[in-house]
């Protein structure tokens, strides 16, 4: 398959999966920190759909705490959706297919969402994985040996091809990948993820040395094949479009043109109203 029909495929299924979300026109959605936008971006859905995404994650959430089950458990599961979903076979040959050419001695992964892509890069390439945790553990794994948590310099001189889901601002890799990966005696030449937003990571990265690959990113031309595929429409595609360009600006324009629309999120109630009244209090202060 060449670039531009792969690119077309990845595109197609990220609706399909509804991995991407793109609100109507005059609705935008509310993100956690109190701030709204036009699209959701849910990279794990990729797995297959999101019902199976949805069951792998609360899987890995009960297992959390135990690590070794929480491996072994990911292992079978990439396995053997590899072999059953033809779109998430696709997509992981895919970033195989760019990450042989990437030196590299393992494959490491973070938790959580990390773990849908970085399992199965490792079970084609052959290569051990290195499951990293927030708590900045380090467990080793692969298909010749049972897991086992690893200790200072255990991997001193190798090179770790870090696979994720979604790359913002690279915060994940600051606070834990790569110290976690350094604290082992490697470096983190590389790494490699299925979206990037385009907000900052890649060039944060590249300061700290490391090379991203992206198999799509956030920026214009995704959204105008996007709208030549009658994914979304062209007012959906204008909020886009100025979202991703200046999202304080188009958050800005949007309040003053809908100058009911907090007042109806509000009497809404639920997560949307508690949302609404943090963009409040954000922007005017807390409420009296």
């Amino acid at each position: 398959m060449d670039e531009i029909t792969m690119k077309k495929q990845l595109i197609q299924w990220l609706f399909e999966t509804r991995a991407f979300r793109a609100a109507p026109e005059h609705q935008p959605f509310w993100y956690t920190s109190g701030t709204i936008g036009p699209y959701y971006i849910n990279t794990h859905f990729l797995f297959g759909s999101e019902s199976e995404a949805n069951r792998l994650l609360q899987s890995i959430d009960q297992n959390l705490d135990q690590p070794a089950d929480l491996i072994r458990l990911l292992t079978e599961k990439s396995r053997a959706q590899y072999r059953s979903s033809t779109l998430y076979s696709s997509l992981i040959d895919r970033v195989v297919s760019l990450a042989r050419v990437i030196p590299c001695d393992f494959i490491s992964g973070g938790e959580r969402r990390d773990f849908f892509f970085s399992f199965s890069v490792a079970q084609q390439l052959n290569k051990p994985h290195i499951s990293l945790f927030k708590n900045r553990e380090a467990w080793i794994s692969s298909e010749q040996m049972a897991s086992r948590r690893l200790s200072e310099n255990e991997c001193a001189g190798q090179k770790a091809l870090h696979i994720s889901d979604l790359v913002t601002e690279a915060s994940s890799y600051f606070r834990a990948w790569i110290p976690t990966v350094e604290h082992l005696g490697a470096v983190m030449p590389n790494t490699m993820t299925i979206v990037n937003r385009n907000q900052g990571g890649r060039e944060k990265l590249a300061e700290k040395g490391t090379q991203l690959t992206a198999l799509l990113t956030i920026q214009d031309d995704l959204f105008e094949e996007a709208l030549k595929m009658g994914l979304i429409d062209e007012g959906q595609f204008n909020q886009i479009i100025h979202f991703i360009h200046d999202p304080i600006r188009y958050q800005s324009d949007f309040m003053k043109k809908h100058p009911e629309f907090i007042r109806q999120q509000i009497a809404a109630g639920g997560r949307n109203a508690e949302r609404a009244l943090l963009y409040l209090e954000k922007h005017h202060g807390p409420e009296n």
